[in-house]
């Protein structure tokens, strides 16, 4: 009998503790995340409102783009583009606008498993969240990897498998107790977030780059510059042109390119670029065979430059670099620098 009464009770302890382990897990933030999970896994969209406060996060998290936006002024990337078309007067004007459309794709993304872009706002469709997330490519979370409560909030540090750099980030996430679980309120470290996946973007393109360069560097070099001045008696100016020759230092006939030229002067309080391009500009007047030369005159014939900077520096204060972007070789192969965010 006593062993019986003894089973009994380690069985009624076992069941509470089992009870209370599980009361306890469906009130804590990792139960959250699966709760968010199984509403994007079945498309409940109510559910996942209930776990994640979008449009809270959405307004936070804006004003942390436009910080990225308002910081990066480089063309080649989706938020520099996005800073120079609309610059910073537009940008809360803009705001609004842009976190409907967000808040509309997630629903759809959750609904239907799908995203689309916007056929009533095209002018956002290059920022809008489909062109965003598909330059990131294949996304997967590993875990939690910190939870540090405070209070009624709690800051969970979710691992993130981003497949293109074959890395893992941690992301931060706000979490608010609502009594009874966990919500999603804010995006902590989305600005330093995206930095770094920027920068790993930059470091894989610069590696996959480097022997690019330097076949480039082996292929096409200038040669020789020569500056002469102009003046225009009946316009009463000056200006200049100059005469490149460029020379095929490698072992195939180069028959198209593009470059970049940079002017500078000796101090570097001045410099300019000059883009080549044989489709626009008759560079080449026939192909490049190994050890020949061709010649471009810039202005074109029949005009001249009036930058009066150029104009007023000498040739011994000028330096030259080229950077070659592209480069078509007779046979058919052909040297292409790979750009930021190219599909894998």
């Amino acid at each position: 009998m006593k062993k019986k009464t003894i089973v009994v009770a380690v069985i009624i302890v076992l069941v509470v503790a089992g009870g209370v382990l599980y009361w306890n897990f469906t009130r804590s933030p990792w139960y959250s995340f699966l709760q968010i999970g199984r509403a994007i896994h079945n498309h409940d969209y109510a559910l996942f409102e209930k776990y994640v406060d979008s449009e809270g996060i959405l307004n936070r998290s804006i004003d942390q783009v436009f910080e990225i936006i308002l910081s990066n002024v480089d063309p080649e990337n989706v938020w520099g583009q996005f800073g120079q078309y609309f610059g910073n007067g537009l940008l809360n004007t803009f705001k609004p606008q842009l976190t409907l459309l967000y808040k509309k794709q997630i629903q759809e993304w959750i609904e239907t498993g799908k995203m689309q872009n916007d056929s009533t706002h095209k002018e956002l469709n290059s920022y809008s969240l489909p062109n965003v997330f598909s330059r990131q490519g294949a996304v997967s979370f590993t875990g939690i990897e910190y939870e540090v409560r405070d209070h009624g909030s709690a800051t969970i540090g979710l691992g993130v498998r981003l497949e293109r750099f074959d890395t893992v980030l941690v992301f931060s996430v706000k979490m608010k107790n609502k009594g009874g679980y966990w919500q999603v309120g804010e995006l902590m470290n989305l600005v330093a977030f995206q930095k770094e996946v920027d920068r790993l973007e930059q470091k894989r393109i610069d590696k996959i780059n480097k022997p690019i360069e330097q076949e480039m560097l082996n292929s096409l070099k200038i040669s020789n510059f020569e500056k002469s001045g102009v003046t225009d008696h009946r316009a009463k100016s000056k200006g200049i042109k100059l005469n490149f020759t460029f020379t095929n230092t490698g072992n195939r006939t180069i028959s198209e390119f593009l470059a970049t030229i940079t002017i500078s002067n000796s101090g570097g309080s001045f410099t300019k670029e000059m883009k080549i391009n044989t489709e626009t500009i008759n560079v080449i007047s026939e192909e490049i065979k190994p050890g020949n030369t061709a010649t471009l005159v810039w202005p074109s014939e029949g005009s001249y430059h009036t930058d009066q900077q150029l104009y007023s520096i000498s040739k011994s204060e000028m330096s030259l670099s080229l950077s070659v972007q592209y480069i078509q070789f007779e046979d058919g192969t052909s040297l292409r620098l790979a750009e930021k965010w190219e599909s894998l």
